[in-house]
């Protein structure tokens, strides 16, 4: 049975998914307050980065450079609260979406490190939730594909390859899946861009046949449109 914390957390997943982000968050803080009652650890740290989630979704959305600091100095709480658990495998969620904020703010190198770190902890001791090899293969993705903007040019072989990884794997949730692989088309044709612009573009037409294929992607569908105006006018 799932607790007052877990489902206060779902809800308020689902209603960032619907770009009801001031519901989300009070879902979110809802969720949080229970997550403290119950001494539920991992869960208060999951809370928070599905909080941040939410801040960074509406930030990049919005062009908010606040919005998206805000939710990264949520997220190191996140992290700091993990690493005081002393439970590594808390750390994972919560390093990841800390680096997808550096990422998103230009900060790659560090958006890097937090990366590898989160990558190494799902690959030796990951959360039993979060144990499968569609999770990781993203992870790597997100991993690669910033390497390559901090200006590793052999990344993007690792990058193609995780997505590969990723695109076979078994996943029981579906609609995770084609988040994950239409966001990883994304993420690649967005860092060879300015390098590679045709291939970009190649590779965003494939994001965009997966989003088509699932009209529950309508957030993706604007983060596609969105990055699509940046690439086109390479």
């Amino acid at each position: 049975m799932k607790s007052k914390g877990r489902i206060l957390h779902a809800k308020a997943a689902k209603a960032r998914e619907s770009e009801q982000f001031t519901q989300s968050l009070t879902f979110n803080d809802e969720a949080l307050f229970a997550y403290d009652a119950d001494n539920d650890a991992l869960g208060f740290s999951e809370g928070i980065a599905c909080r941040s989630i939410s801040l960074r979704v509406y930030a990049n959305l919005h062009n908010s450079r606040r919005i998206l600091t805000l939710a990264k100095y949520e997220m190191i709480a996140s992290v700091d609260l993990a690493r005081e658990s002393c439970i590594s495998e808390f750390l994972a969620l919560p390093l990841y979406n800390l680096a997808q904020i550096k990422e998103d703010l230009g900060e790659f190198d560090e958006a890097v490190r937090d990366y590898k770190e989160a990558v190494g902890i799902m690959e030796k001791n990951p959360p039993e939730a979060h144990n499968r090899p569609s999770v990781l293969a993203n992870m790597r993705v997100h991993l690669a594909s910033c390497e390559y903007k901090a200006g590793d040019k052999t990344a993007i072989k690792r990058a193609k390859k995780a997505l590969k990884e990723l695109e076979v794997s078994e996943e029981p949730d579906k609609y995770s899946k084609n988040a994950w692989v239409s966001g990883g088309y994304m993420r690649i044709a967005d860092a060879i861009k300015k390098d590679y612009p045709d291939e970009a573009r190649n590779i965003l037409a494939k994001a965009k046949r997966v989003i088509d294929q699932n009209p529950d992607l309508t957030l993706r569908k604007k983060q596609w449109e969105k990055l699509s105006k940046s690439i086109y006018i390479i």
